[in-house]
C-alpha cells in the first residue's frame, strides 16, 4: 500500500483577470496530483491579499488587470509575503515581465492556448516547471523605487577597431536573466572584451531581455546574428531556437543541430567553440540554472587554459547547472554573483 504521508503537494495561486486562461492554468495544473489550486483572484490586489491568506507555493501572475496590475502585485507579495511567482504573459509585454523578475518572481511564459492541453510535450515541461519553481526558496524584497542609474565606468583602453583579444562565454537558465541584470551593470564600458550568452528563454521573450538589460548597463547588448563579430565591449545573445558556437575568424557561428536535453541554444556548443579558438583567453561562466547544460562542456575551456566559473550555492536562485560543474571539476572557481564582474575585470585586464 502506498504511503501517502511524505507525497509533497503544491499549492497555487492564480492571478488573471480572464475567465479562460484561469481555465486553463486549472486545466493544466490538474493533470497532476501534486497541484491544488487553492485560489483564483481576479486582479493584482485580490491576489496580494490572497497570497498572505493562503501561503501558496506558487503563483501564476497575469500582467495586465483592474485595480492593480501584476507588476505592482509582484513588487507587494515579495515584499510583503515573497512567494515563487511564474509570469504569465503575451511576449508584447516581455520587457515589463523581466521588471517582474528585478522585484523576485521567478521566470515567464508565453499565455497556453487550448492547442496546449493536448501536447504531451508542453504538459510535462510545464509540471515540471512549476515544481520547481514552487520548491525554489524566495526572499523578502523591500519595496524600493528608483531609476537605474549607469556609471559608465573606463577602466581599460581597447583597440579602436573594437577587436577583442578576449571572449567570456556564459550560460544560464532559471533565475538568469536576473543574474545577468546584476552582472552586467558592473562591467565598465570600455571592458576589452567580447561577451557571448545562452540563456535559456521561452522563443518571443528575447527582444523584451534585450530591451531589459540595456537599462542597466553601459554595454551594448543585441541578440547575435550569424557571422555578427565578436567585439570589445558588445554583450551578444543566443536567439531561441539557434546554437551558437565561435568561427575562427571570431565571429559568431550558428549551428544547426538537434536540442541537446531539450536546450536549443545549448552552452554545450558556446563552450566547445570559445575554448577551441579563443583558448587561455577565453572565460567560461555558469550561472543559476535548472538542469546541467554546460557542465560538461565547460571542460574545454578549463583544458584550454582559460578561466571557469560557477556562481555559487548561495547566490544562486537555481543551484543546478553550477552545481554539475562543480560536481564535475569543470569549474576552476567558485563565487558569488556580486563578486563574478570584479573577477572578470581582474582576470581579463591581466
Amino acid at each position: 500500500m502506498t504511503d501517502f504521508k511524505h507525497f509533497k503537494r503544491y499549492r497555487v495561486l492564480i492571478v488573471d483577470d480572464s475567465e479562460v486562461a484561469c481555465d486553463m492554468l486549472s486545466a493544466l495544473f490538474s493533470t497532476a496530483t501534486d497541484f491544488d489550486i487553492v485560489g483564483v483572484a481576479r486582479n493584482g490586489q485580490e491576489g496580494v491579499e490572497m497570497a498572505r491568506r493562503l501561503a501558496p507555493d506558487l503563483i501564476t501572475m497575469d500582467l495586465h488587470m483592474p485595480v492593480m496590475n501584476g507588476y505592482d502585485a509582484v513588487e507587494q507579495i515579495m515584499a510583503d509575503t515573497p512567494a515563487s511567482i511564474l509570469v504569465i504573459t503575451s511576449f508584447r509585454e516581455a520587457e515589463t515581465a523581466f521588471r517582474c523578475i528585478n522585484l523576485g518572481a521567478l521566470d515567464l511564459m508565453d499565455k497556453p492556448d487550448l492547442d496546449c492541453l493536448n501536447d504531451a510535450q508542453f504538459i510535462r515541461n510545464f509540471l515540471d516547471q512549476g515544481r520547481l519553481l514552487a520548491s525554489t526558496k524566495v526572499i523578502r524584497r523591500p519595496m524600493v523605487r528608483r531609476k537605474p542609474v549607469i556609471i559608465p565606468k573606463t577602466l581599460f583602453t581597447r583597440p579602436m577597431d573594437g577587436t577583442a583579444d578576449h571572449l567570456v562565454a556564459i550560460a544560464s537558465s532559471t533565475g538568469g536573466p536576473q543574474a545577468l541584470n546584476l552582472l552586467l551593470a558592473e562591467i565598465p564600458a570600455d571592458f576589452p572584451a567580447a561577451i557571448l550568452i545562452v540563456q535559456h528563454l521561452a522563443a518571443g521573450f528575447e527582444g523584451g531581455l534585450v530591451s531589459w538589460l540595456n537599462k542597466s548597463t553601459p554595454l551594448e547588448i543585441e541578440l547575435a546574428k550569424d557571422n555578427a563579430p565578436l567585439l570589445a565591449g558588445k554583450v551578444l545573445i543566443a536567439p531561441p531556437g539557434k546554437h551558437v558556437g565561435v568561427n575562427d575568424d571570431r565571429s559568431v557561428k550558428f549551428i544547426d543541430a538537434a536540442p541537446v536535453a531539450g536546450h536549443r541554444p545549448s552552452a554545450k556548443f558556446l563552450f566547445e567553440g570559445a575554448a577551441g579558438v579563443y583558448g587561455p583567453e577565453c572565460t567560461g561562466v555558469i550561472l543559476t540554472g535548472m538542469g546541467g547544460d554546460g557542465a560538461e562542456a565547460l571542460g574545454h575551456i578549463k583544458m584550454a587554459g582559460g578561466l571557469t566559473i560557477a556562481q555559487d550555492q548561495n547566490s544562486c536562485i537555481i543551484y543546478g547547472m553550477p552545481k554539475v560543474a562543480v560536481d564535475m571539476g569543470t569549474a576552476k572557481e567558485i563565487v558569488a554573483l556580486n563578486d563574478i564582474p570584479a573577477r572578470l575585470i581582474d582576470w581579463v585586464g591581466n
